[in-house]
């Protein structure tokens, strides 16, 4: 068929089968990103659980954290505390070795 003759009932035939073709292909290529999706979905959920799960345990980290930073300047008051002590008791024995 060339372009300037009129399509005959063949000639629509044969398209109407390719449009038919095309349709389906179009169809299962449809099905088949759907199932890809899918798929992403799933995996997006997967990740969304194992980060709600690395995000607990980073908060018992962080509260852990907390926990020794605690102890270590209730320790370092205490050390303070001492080493002023001594600071004084040194500068009074000078005082009364100096005398």
């Amino acid at each position: 068929m060339d372009d300037t003759s009129p399509a005959t009932k063949a000639d629509l035939a044969i398209t109407n089968a390719d449009l038919a073709i095309v349709k389906a292909d179009l169809k299962k290529l449809k099905e088949q990103i759907e199932t890809q999706f899918q798929k992403v979905d799933e995996r997006f959920e997967r990740m969304d659980e194992r980060f709600e799960r690395i995000d607990v345990k980073l908060q018992r980290v962080d509260e852990g954290i907390d926990q020794v930073l605690t102890v270590l300047v209730n320790v370092d008051k205490r050390l303070t505390a001492t080493v002023e002590d001594h600071e004084k008791r040194i500068t009074t024995l000078e005082k009364t070795v100096a005398a």
